[in-house]
């Protein structure tokens, strides 16, 4: 049976959660970021093989430094949907441990 957290804010709001859902959720952002890794791995080998077999000398070496931030740039998009997964999976886990302790009160 699926759990779900429910709680109102102090401002009167209602607070709900459902915590497989949030779960699966931040699953899926670490399952896209690896698809979107993937994916510009395999088109920047594919211009990569394309400028070694066609531009020579200063082109190519020109393409070495954008190759260089390339990819600190795939590996920093990575890092930050990894991380954001990782808060979602931290604050999931937070409001379970909150909903645990209230049960616990009663």
């Amino acid at each position: 049976m699926a759990k779900e957290f429910t709680m109102a804010a102090a401002d009167g709001q209602i607070i709900s959660a459902h915590f497989e859902g949030v779960a699966d959720g931040a699953n899926s952002i670490i399952r896209r970021a690896e698809t979107i890794r993937d994916q510009l791995e395999a088109f920047h080998r594919s211009v990569e093989e394309f400028v070694q077999n066609n531009w020579k000398g200063d082109a190519n070496e020109a393409f070495a430094d954008l190759q260089r931030m390339w990819n600190q740039h795939v590996i920093q998009l990575n890092t930050t949907l990894n991380g954001a997964a990782k808060l979602v999976h931290t604050g999931n886990a937070e409001l379970q441990a909150k909903d645990t302790a209230l049960a616990g009160l009663f």
